[in-house]
C-alpha cells in the first residue's frame, strides 16, 4: 500500500506499509510526496517502486494531530519493557523445565546430567 493524499492545508501525506505497520510523512509537494515515497520504500522495505504503484486521494476533512506526546512515549515504552520482561520470565520458565528434565532423565550423558543440576541451583 502506498498512498499519497493532498490534504486540506495544501502539502501532501504519504503513507506506505512497513514490516511491523505502516510509516508516513509529509512534504509540500506532489513531486517531493512521490521522491519520498520512491525513496522511503526503497530503504524501508528494499523494494523499487514508480508513480504508477501509488494511490493518490484528497484529505476530505481535517485530521486530528498525530503527534505523541512525552508520556505517551514513555508509557508505550513501559509496556514494551513489561511484555519484554514477560517474555524473559516466560523462557527462563521453559529452560528450567527442560534443565529439570535433563537432570533427571535415566538415560542420559552424565556430563549433560551434571550441567543441568548445576544450573538448575
Amino acid at each position: 500500500m502506498y498512498m499519497i493524499t493532498e490534504m486540506l492545508d495544501g502539502g501532501w501525506c504519504g503513507i506506505y506499509q512497513i514490516q511491523d505497520g505502516t510509516d508516513r510523512f509529509e512534504v509540500n509537494t506532489r513531486k517531493d510526496a512521490v521522491d519520498e515515497m520512491i525513496r522511503s520504500v526503497k530503504i524501508m522495505n528494499h523494494m523499487d517502486i514508480t508513480e504508477d504503484d501509488m494511490e493518490f486521494g484528497q484529505e476530505k476533512e481535517k485530521v486530528k494531530d498525530m503527534s505523541v506526546t512525552r508520556e505517551d512515549a514513555r508509557m508505550q515504552t513501559i509496556d514494551v519493557l513489561i511484555n519484554a520482561m514477560d517474555d524473559l520470565h516466560l523462557a527462563n520458565l521453559k529452560l528450567r523445565v527442560a534443565l529439570d528434565v535433563i537432570a533427571h532423565m535415566p538415560y542420559v550423558c552424565s556430563d549433560a546430567k551434571r550441567v543441568a543440576t548445576e544450573a538448575l541451583r
